[in-house]
């Protein structure tokens, strides 16, 4: 028998190991890409600041083909940031639960945008969290 799919194993393991650690280093580094992101719980009972991946997307493409005004705003941070300071992530049945939560982030000329978490994708073998955000309706 050959070890062949230990060292597989081994090998992927080792892999989706570094993944883990880039992709939390390189959400959370605000000398970089990070920018800071003010979650706020759907009742107001608890913010926090954390750093994470933000852009906002003005283009998009039509059933047509054509290009066609639109706005995207996805975010994407680490799971450990919000759990480290106790910011609820999950619900009871362990889902991750962040619809409606509230983001503040500033744009590119420092004015601070603010937004509801409209989608949430985790991925539960990085522990990034990505989302889409809308327009908080104030």
């Amino acid at each position: 028998m050959s070890n062949y799919p230990l060292f597989f194993f081994f090998f992927m393991g080792r892999i989706l190991d570094l993944a883990k650690r880039d992709v939390k280093k390189i959400s959370g580094n605000l000398n970089g890409w990070a920018v800071e992101l003010v979650l706020t719980t759907p009742d107001d009972t608890k913010s926090i600041i954390i750093a994470g991946i933000h852009v906002k997307i003005g283009r998009g493409v039509g059933t047509d083909g054509n290009q066609i005004n639109t706005k995207v705003a996805p975010i994407a941070f680490h799971e450990e940031y919000l759990t480290a300071q106790s910011y609820p992530v999950r619900n009871a049945a362990g889902e991750v639960a962040l619809m409606k939560h509230k983001v503040a982030v500033k744009d590119s000329t420092g004015t601070v945008k603010n937004y509801v978490i409209d989608q949430c994708f985790p991925d539960e073998a990085l522990g990034l969290l990505s989302c889409i955000l809308g327009d908080l309706k104030i």
